[in-house]
């Protein structure tokens, strides 16, 4: 990372710039020349690997265009700056000690966020008039997939990820496939916070849209029905049997939270869904065994 005589150069030519924005006298700021220098800046801070003075720089740059009325030009600038929160916060958590309330993801989910209503408004005012059904714009799922993506691989923010996931999947009701596969992601994140009914009702929406879908199904949508209907009943079984041994541990005198119980129960089908449900084996071997040593140990 550069140091804090870094830090201080950026602040004196931020404000530098910022200055050249103020309404003078018989003089109209040069907004178009105050973009392009924040942006010059944004590119200089990333070089020095200062992502989080790179995001600002965006953020500047996305007002300029803001202000000249260019909607395309301030999404961009607003969706580098997000991906460079991301980064602040990824570098952060790898050095063990993440931003303090998480300000940098936040910066980033509103970054993303505006970026995607600004494309949304303008692919509305782009699509012909007549009929009443409002058609999404692909790039907003996109970005709801690419957050989702960094938030659950890279720090590992599980409930967050599994929020954008759901985003993307409301934007991609006219795309099954591109659908099917939000709604896999958000199974994945469903299963790994131990949420087995949620995983559960995200299974029977992938073979609600499947059969939608019409039929017969070919090719990769066979394949995901397999694996829907297979999770279907993975989930099932898990809710049930959760259901049964919350009970027997409640009934048996333990002493602990809920939390307790949920975690060890997790734990020990956690191996089952990642051999199985996410592998797409139909054999299903293992879910016997594992709920043996479940009661055993209970």
């Amino acid at each position: 990372m550069a140091d804090s005589g870094s830090g201080n150069d950026f602040l004196g030519q931020y404000r530098a710039i910022s200055n050249k924005l103020k309404k003078r006298f018989l003089r109209k700021p040069n907004v178009t020349e105050a973009s392009d220098q924040f942006g010059k800046l944004a590119l200089q801070c990333e070089r020095e690997e200062l992502p989080q003075y790179a995001g600002l720089c965006w953020v500047a740059a996305a007002r300029c265009e803001s202000s000249l009325g260019n909607g395309s030009g301030e999404a961009w600038d607003v969706v580098r700056a997000g991906r460079q929160f991301l980064t602040a916060e990824i570098s952060a958590k790898d050095l063990g000690c993440p931003s303090p309330g998480g300000e940098h993801v936040q910066a980033a989910i509103s970054s993303f966020s505006h970026a995607a209503s600004r494309w949304q408004h303008q692919h509305t005012q782009d699509q012909p008039l007549g009929g009443t059904h409002q058609s999404q714009c692909p790039l907003a799922a996109g970005l709801a997939l690419e957050l989702g993506q960094a938030l659950r691989v890279d720090l590992d923010r599980i409930a967050e990820a599994a929020a954008q996931y759901r985003h993307a999947a409301d934007l991609q009701q006219n795309s099954p496939l591109e659908q099917l596969n939000s709604l896999g992601l958000l199974a994945t994140c469903k299963i790994e916070l131990g949420d087995y009914d949620g995983a559960l009702s995200v299974f029977n929406e992938m073979v609600s849209v499947l059969e939608y879908a019409g039929k017969p199904l070919l090719g990769v949508y066979c394949d995901i029905m397999h694996r829907g209907v297979l999770g279907q009943l993975w989930m099932q079984e898990a809710v049930h049997v959760t259901q049964i041994l919350h009970i027997s541990y409640c009934l048996s005198g333990h002493h602990g939270s809920d939390q307790t119980f949920y975690g060890k129960w997790k734990g020990m089908l956690q191996p089952v869904f990642d051999l199985d449900i996410l592998c797409g084996d139909s054999r299903c071997p293992w879910l016997p065994v594992i709920i043996l040593q479940a009661i055993v140990s209970f």
